[in-house]
This record gives structure tokens, sequence and C-alpha cells, in this order.
């Protein structure tokens, strides 16, 4: 054999060899794929215009996957008598899908738009194996500016998914029999194995009542298994569960004349009125600054002493308190009980009406003292709440500063100053959160 003839067959077998390759390549049998309709709640239609385009164009760059385009998607659907405005959200129902436009594999989901934030949630389903073979989710805040960028990131995420080829993330945590999750989503309790498409980055947690909840991203090779061990570390007894807020309320006193309570039997209930400001540490703990007036009357000065002084009725009792107390609370659904305690700096003062003779009052000076309190927290609208409290406040020790009064009084104000030691009032507030 002549060495030109040699290479003229070495060129008609190359011409033959690729041209049989590129006929093959053309000829490949690819998946089809389709896009359901998906259920919307309070969300922008932009918002699915944009994910159905990014997810239809991502399948069309993948050489595995043909997209049916959506007029023609909707179109056999119409045909078929399916109502295209209402979603397909199980696994049932997508297989049908499938089945009715020859689609290997359908994706369908939900867009909900909840207090500022739009929620996607995405899955497929292979009709074949009956099963779903990827999931994903994704949150937008409002009038993010990076929002059609992370639309299109998750569009390419959850296409690749479905073309991967499988692989296994091993999950083991200490302690043992913690909830495990991926990308957000419950998978069960470890130890235990996983099956996820691989080429993808997933994000898996762990969480546990008393325990810190931890969650990484992890890379998943195609074919392969990757071993995670997650260390959970125990909760502090006091942490904040939210952020730093401002609540700024006003209250009112409800008074009641009778005997308030055992621990200061010779007061009324109180009125008054209540201003302050309250500083949160997430949702169950307050620190509370707080002024608040006291009215009510002395029921314990015996009739036969205010005869002899010729008082007429009850003296009434006044006090001024400027409080710092730390409040707790219960957080349920809609009602939240709570309790306070605090010290105070407190003025308190005598008023007697005399008969046929003016009105006389004395004062003694700020003493130190404290309070305890306990009542519920009603939220009534977005950032206003309304709170109904009894709040029992006592000095820490008794004053004669009183005594420079008027010396003629002298044992009516003693017996009064010493009925009016402790007192309580019930009132409402209504607050406002910054």
């Amino acid at each position: 054999m002549t060495i030109s003839r040699a290479i003229l067959l070495i060129s008609i077998y190359l011409v033959f060899g690729f041209s049989a390759l590129s006929v093959a390549q053309e000829t490949r049998e690819t998946d089809v794929i389709g896009f359901l309709p998906f259920h919307m709640e309070n969300a922008h239609y932009n918002i699915l215009v944009n994910l159905r385009t990014a997810l239809y164009e991502s399948a069309d760059h993948k050489a595995q996957l043909s997209p049916i385009p959506w007029p023609e998607l909707r179109t056999q659907l119409l045909n078929a008598g399916v109502d295209t405005a209402e979603a397909c959200l199980s696994i049932e129902c997508m297989r049908l899908m499938g089945n009715i436009l020859d689609a290997r594999f359908v994706i369908s989901g939900s867009i909900t738009h909840l207090e500022q934030r739009t929620t996607i949630e995405i899955w497929a389903v292979d009709e074949v194996a009956g099963t779903i073979t990827a999931t994903d989710l994704l949150e937008i805040a409002d009038r993010d500016p990076e929002a059609s960028e992370r639309i299109e990131e998750l569009a390419e995420r959850f296409i690749t998914k479905i073309i991967s080829q499988p692989g296994y993330l091993y999950v083991e945590t200490e302690p043992e029999a913690s909830r495990v999750e991926i990308d957000g989503y419950g998978v069960g309790i470890s130890p235990m194995t996983i099956i996820r498409p691989g080429n993808t980055t997933y994000r898996v947690g762990a969480s546990r009542l008393g325990w810190r909840a931890e969650a990484r991203d992890y890379y998943l090779p195609e074919m392969d298994t990757v071993r995670i061990h997650i260390q959970l570390n125990r909760e502090a007894t006091f942490q904040a569960t939210g952020p730093f807020s401002l609540h700024f309320w006003g209250s009112a006193g409800l008074p009641l004349y009778a005997s308030s309570s055992t621990s200061d039997a010779g007061m009324s209930w109180g009125g008054g009125n209540s201003l302050g400001m309250a500083t949160s540490f997430g949702t169950q703990y307050r620190v509370r600054f707080g002024l608040y007036t006291y009215e009510g009357v002395v029921e314990g000065v015996a009739h036969s002493i205010l005869n002899d002084y010729n008082v007429k009725g009850r003296p009434r009792g006044k006090a001024n308190v400027l409080s710092v107390s730390f409040l707790y609370l219960y957080r349920s659904q809609s009602v939240h009980p709570f309790f306070e305690a605090g010290i105070t700096a407190m003025r308190r003062g005598i008023e007697l009406e005399i008969r046929d003779a003016n009105t006389l009052e004395t004062e003694a000076d700020y003493q130190a003292g404290w309070l305890f309190g306990f009542g519920f927290e009603f939220d009534l609208y977005k950032s206003l709440g309304m709170q109904i409290e009894m709040l029992y406040t006592r000095p820490f020790t008794d004053t004669d500063s009183w005594k420079e009064s008027d010396i003629d009084y002298h044992r009516v104000w003693e017996y009064a100053y010493n009925e009016f030691s402790g007192f309580t009032i019930i009132r409402a507030s209504i607050g406002y959160r910054l």
C-alpha cells in the first residue's frame, strides 16, 4: 500500500466517523420537561413570569432536556380539558399531567407573599419513577434589588438537580436523635442517609429542643457519599429570641374603693395615670422605665380618731412613683401573660378634709421601694398592643419626714401614713412598638 493510498483511507475514515458522531448527537434522545401552573397567594404575577422564563432558559441550555414552551404546554392541557388556572401540586396529579404532555419531568410549586417577603417553593416529579426528584426554596424581600438575579440562580440550581446523577448525604449529630433539615425541609432524625441529586450544594442543618440549631453548606458530587457530623451546643438559659425594639406606653388606673389586698388592707385599690417606655430584648424580656401616680382612700384609720380631729370622710393617699422593672412575657397565640418586678423611688402624701375648714395636705420625702406586678398583654393591630396589669408597690423602710406638718393633726397623719405603706393599682396600658 502506497503512502498516498493510506492517507486517502485515513481521510475517508475520519470524515465518515465525524459524520456518524454528529448524526448521533443530533438524534440523541432527550427528556421532555414541562412547567405546570403554580399556586399563587398574594404574590405578584411578574415573579411567576420571571421564574417560568428562568426555568425554561436554564432547561433549554441543557443538552439532556427538551422544555415545552408555555403557550404550547397550555394549549395541550386545555385540549385535554385541564383547567390551567388551578395549580397541580400532588405527585399523582403531576404524573397525570406528565402523561398528558408526554413529559419525563414536570415542575410545579407555590409562590406566597406574606409580611413583605415572597417565598418560592418548587419541586419536580419524575413521571416514570413516580417520585419527587428535586426541590428548592427561595425567600425574597420586597424591593430586593437583586431579586431577578436570585430567581435565575434558583432556576439554574434547580434544573441542575434534575439532570444530575444522585449522591448520598450521611448525617450524624451530637446529640443523636436530632431533627435533620435539607434546604429548610425536615427530612428525618439523625443518624440517617439521604439521597439527593449530585453536583449540587445543599444546606444541611440539625436542631433539638434545648440545643442551639446549626446549619452549613455542603457540596455533594455525583455518585458519591458525603459524611456530615453536626455538633449542637446547649442553649443559654437567658437568650434574646428576637430583635431589639422600643415600646412606648401610657395607661390609666381603674379606681375600686375596697380593700385591695391582705398586704395593704388599709388602702383602697388605686386609680391614677401612667406613662413610660420599655426596651425589649427578644420576644420575652423587657426592661421598663416608667412614671405613674396613685390616688386612693386610706381605709384603715378608725372613725373615732377622725371624729376627734373633725376630719370629714376618709383621708386620701397620693403617691408619685418612678420605676425601673424587669418584665418576663410568656408568648402564646394572642394573649400573653407576664410578670414584672423592679425597684422604685416613691413620694407619698396624705390629704385631709376638715369640716368647716380648708383641706390639709402633707408629703413625705422620696423613698426607695420595690414593686411586683402581673397581667396580660394583647396584640391589637400590627405594632399596637394593650396590657391589663395589677401592680403592687411598697417602700423598703418607713419615713417620718411628714412629721414637720401641722402638729395639731399629728396623730391623724401618723395613723394614715402607717396604713399608707403599700398600695395596689389596676391599670390598662396601650403600647406602641418601634
